[in-house]
Parts: structure tokens; sequence; C-alpha cells
């Protein structure tokens, strides 16, 4: 009756420690929706919803235009990367146009005249892509479905031949073998691994979002972990500066082979790293097909979507400027900070370590239950139900780290 009892709390701690997960997740995956309203000479901090067209909105140094609009009031310098794909920072003032996504990296704030509705700029556009990002099962979950289902009908046949084959056999200890049946069976359907690989993975893609990573293909983190080659094509026309050398360092220490293909205003050599300077989209072509696969390919405009397109992951540092070349792209990086691909490497290499560390303490955990059964074969079978609880809820939450 008490093991009946506990076995009840299962589900419900569960959906306990799932709605918990979830709200998790909602909150790092949803944007700041306020924004300062200026009515009468009076600000309000107010949702971006209740704006409406002809509003003003100020926005304060260091800030984002949520709303595009037409400054009335304030001179300072934007930087519209997200936009327009460029590093270079844009003196504006009275009447200039900005648009939503454009920052104000000056000191002073500007107000702006709202021109159309919140529903209709980038950030749902943003929020859209990081939701609907998992849609497909990755490799590594398909083996961890695959390992699940290999071991469910395993540990449970096992359990039907002590609990039911072995009393049959030796009627006089048939309570012993029941008991231990019994316990077998609860252990083999529960596998938390299976849950936490999904849990995992969208928890690395929410925080991946919260950093400007937007993931729009849940395998392709996978792939990004697995991959041989590494095609690093630098933002074209722009010189190389020493954050950029220390990312190329960070990349090249990945151990895989690296290539970068430099489009620079002066040609780069360098004794540890294969460059090749100012070649045609023909001879990049070529060099990718001579390269190891899996390949990740980091590019910034609608000129690589051809090299994007042949390789296993294509990423994207050039913003939402071009939508095309966002479509193409497995992953999409809006802001134009070097750390951010170096991150998106760290959010995959932890992933796989996460999922990979889950399913052998999981199994460990499996083989020492059954190691107990046989050592503590009076142990009631409500305690095993609540070690099994502990463990899969002591998983469960590990996605949250």
């Amino acid at each position: 009756i008490i093991a009946i009892f506990v076995y009840q709390l299962v589900p419900t701690i569960d959906n306990l420690i799932l709605e918990f997960i979830s709200t998790n997740i909602d909150n790092k995956i949803e944007i700041n929706h306020h924004g300062i309203r200026v009515r009468n000479g009076i600000e309000e901090k107010i949702s971006l919803y209740d704006f409406v067209r002809g509003d003003m909105m100020k926005v304060n140094p260091g800030g984002t235009v949520l709303i595009p609009g037409t400054i009335v009031e304030g001179e300072t310098t934007i930087s519209s990367y997200l936009n327009t794909s460029s590093t270079e920072e844009i003196d504006v003032s009275r009447l200039h146009h900005v648009s939503d996504g454009d920052i104000n990296t000056g000191d002073q704030p500007i107000y702006i005249i709202c021109e159309r509705a919140y529903e209709d700029t980038i950030y749902e556009t943003l929020q859209n892509l990081a939701i609907n990002a998992p849609v497909d099962e990755s490799n590594i979950q398909k083996r961890v479905t695959w390992l699940s289902n290999v071991i469910k009908p395993v540990i449970a046949l096992i359990g039907i031949f002590i609990g039911i084959v072995l009393p049959v056999i030796d009627f006089h200890s048939y309570s012993k073998y029941i008991h231990a049946g019994g316990i077998i069976m609860i252990i083999a359907y529960q596998y938390p691994s299976l849950q936490t690989t999904i849990l995992s993975t969208l928890m690395t893609l929410t925080k991946s979002f919260s950093k400007g990573i937007i993931v729009e293909s849940a395998s392709a983190y996978n792939t990004l972990a697995v991959s041989q080659t590494i095609v690093y094509d630098r933002i074209d026309n722009e010189p190389i500066n020493k954050y950029e050398w220390l990312l190329i360092k960070k990349l090249s220490h990945l151990g895989r082979h690296f290539v970068i293909f430099n489009d620079g205003p002066e040609n780069l050599d360098h004794p540890n790293y294969e460059i090749y300077n100012n070649l045609t989209l023909e001879e990049k072509k070529e060099k990718i097909e001579t390269l190891y696969y899996p390949i990740v390919y980091i590019g910034d405009t609608n000129k690589d979507i051809d090299l994007i397109e042949m390789s296993d992951v294509g990423v994207s540092r050039g913003g939402l400027s071009d939508k095309y070349l966002v479509e193409n792209s497995d992953i999409v990086l809006i802001d134009s900070q070097f750390k951010r691909i170096y991150q998106m490497f760290k959010f995959a290499r932890n992933l796989r370590t996460r999922i990979i560390f889950n399913n052998i303490f999981d199994l460990f955990i499996k083989i020492s239950l059954l190691i107990g059964i046989i050592a503590f074969p009076k142990l009631p079978l409500y305690a095993f139900i609540l070690i099994q609880l502990i463990i899969k809820s002591s998983i469960t939450l590990t996605t949250l780290l």
C-alpha cells in the first residue's frame, strides 16, 4: 500500500519539476517587453504591446530601439549591425529614421516617434525563430531513444523471469522472487535520460538565444560538437584586430581542422594557421570539397549562401539583414561580437557532454539498484521507488545548470 501511494507521487512531482523548468525556459527566451513612453513630458515604463503608432519612445544610451521610428529629439551614434551587418557606427540626429534592433551606442538618449505596432517588429521574428527551433530530432536524441527502447525491454524481461519463472522453479522462495521482480519492473520503465536529453537541448537553445545565438535547427549543435573542419570566412574588407586574433586562436585549439578565408584589406600570413587570401567563390567551393566532413562554415553575407549550403552547419554572423541568408543558415548570430562564435562551440560541446554523462550515470544507477536488490532483499518496495524518484528528479534538475 505504501509503495502504491509513493508511486502515485511520481507523476505529480515529475510534473512540478517540468513546470518549473518550462517556466525557467520561458523567462530566458522572452525578450524584455517594456519600453519608456513619453507623453506630456511624463516618462512611463509600459508594455511594448501598449505602444501605438505616433507614441514617443525614449531610448537611453546602451539601449535598443525596440520599435522603428523617426528621431524627434537628441543626437547620438547607433550600431545597426542587426539590420545591415555593418560594424560601422552611424551618427544620427533629429529627423533620422532608426530601425528596430538598432543600438544607441552614444552617451545621450534619443526620442523617437513610433511608426508601427510592436507585433510587427524584428523582435517578434526573433522569438518565433527561437521558439520554433527544436522541431527536429538530433542524432544524439535518436541514439538515446534507441538505447531506451533496448534497455527497457531487456530489464523488463529480467523482471519477468525473476518474478514469474523462478517462483515456479523454486516455489518455497516465491515471495522473494516476486518482490525482486516487481522492483526490477519499476526500474525498467523509469528512464530519465530520455527526458533530460530533450530538456537539456531546449535549455541549451534557450541559453544560446539569450546570448544572441539563434539556433534554427536542434540538430545543428549535435553536428557542431562532432564537426571535423571549421571554415572561418572573415568579414569582407574589415581589418583584423586583436579580438579577432584571439577568436582565431581559440577556434584553432578546438581540435578540428581549421581553415581561414581572408577577404580583408590586407593579406594575412601566420605559421600556425591555414589561411587563404582573396579567393574567388569558385576557388572557395573547390577548397571546401577537399575538406573533412562534417564541416562548419562561418560566413556573413549572401555571397556565402552557396558555401553554407555545401557545409553541414552554416553559421551566419550577419544579423538579420538578409532574410535569404537567415533562411539558409542553421545558426544565426545577431551581433558582431567575436566571442559569440566561440560561445556557440562551447554550448554545443557542453550539451553533448551533459547528455552522454546523464546516460552513463543513469545506466550506472540501474545496475547499482539491481545489485542492491540482491544485497538487500528485505528492503521494502517503496524504498526503491523513493530512490528512483530522487535520482530521476536530480538528473532532470541538472538541465538548469
